[in-house]
């Protein structure tokens, strides 16, 4: 392999780009970016591809500021506002030394890159901006740079959204279900790209979760008794309400007890089976009785 130049280098210190599974990782970057359809990826170098991963895999180191090219110099800028930002606080706890959660959340901040760098191209003042934010010797650099500022914050916002529950949420799928269907959590709420759509998902999962753990400790301390069920049992019948998970299976019950991801599934999918209970009522004899006493 040759040597490097010194373009190939991305603003991480802590990154060897030069290195085989550096390589390795920023192509694993393309594909899955170009299986999300992120747009213009042929304007992305492969240093950003890089970048995008180990900012979500290790704490960034960034190198001092010496960018020749303004395509450097906006990477920075997005980069910086990015690590400095409440979201990537919450995401960095879950992505660090996670290969897969890293590469999902790089995507998300190749589409940033790529709809600021859209943007600049279209947009002459935003232009103008980036290259007075890079003269620092420039008197409205300060102003130029507020101004691409608030441009890629608002796009942080939009595509990375409110992430404060996401966190709460992992680690409490990985404390009831383990840490295995904990990462898949983990994935598909990461993965999830719009952030009303996400946010739903969050309380969908915390509702299952919440009733998993309650129904699952009622079990294990013997608080449902059978014995105070009302009614006779007549058959199974798959469960329609949630006050029937009294009167679980003895297999679901099981499930319940002894392995709570399976048990979760089916009751998220609404496939776990219930006894169904009637009422039987019993032939009663009624005694009329007259004013006079006389009885019929």
């Amino acid at each position: 392999m040759g040597q490097s130049s010194e373009e190939d280098y991305g603003i991480l210190l802590n990154v060897d780009y030069g290195e085989e599974l550096t390589r390795y990782r920023l192509r694993e970057v393309f594909l899955m970016a170009k299986r999300h359809m992120v747009p213009n990826l042929e304007k992305v170098k492969s240093y950003i591809l890089a970048d995008s991963f180990y900012i979500h895999y290790r704490q960034p180191i960034l190198r001092s500021s010496v960018d020749n090219d303004n395509y450097r110099a906006l990477w920075r800028l997005i980069v910086s506002n990015y690590i400095n930002s409440e979201q990537y606080a919450e995401v960095s706890r879950l992505t660090r030394l996670n290969g897969r959660l890293s590469r999902i959340m790089a995507v998300k901040l190749l589409r940033i890159y790529v709809n600021m760098l859209n943007r600049i191209e279209r947009n002459e003042r935003l232009s103008n901006a980036l290259k007075d934010a890079s003269n620092k010797s420039s008197q409205s650099s300060r102003e130029s740079r507020n101004m691409l500022d608030r441009e890629i914050r608002s796009l942080i916002s939009f595509y990375m959204g409110n992430m404060k529950k996401v966190n709460d949420t992992i680690n409490k799928a990985r404390s009831v279900l383990g840490p295995a269907i904990g990462h898949e959590v983990a994935e598909l709420i990461l993965d999830t790209d719009v952030d009303p759509y996400r946010a739903r998902l969050v309380n969908m999962l915390n509702s299952l979760l919440k009733l998993v753990v309650e129904s699952s400790r009622m079990y294990d301390e013997g608080l449902l008794n059978e014995t105070l069920d009302k009614g006779v049992v007549t058959g199974i019948k798959r469960m329609s309400r949630v006050n029937e998970v009294k009167d679980l299976t003895p297999t679901n019950r099981a499930l319940a007890r002894f392995v709570k991801p399976i048990y979760a599934y089916k009751l998220a999918t609404g496939s776990l089976t219930v006894k169904e209970r009637r009422m039987m009522r019993k032939p009663k004899i009624y005694l009329v009785i007259d004013k006079s006493g006389s009885m019929f």
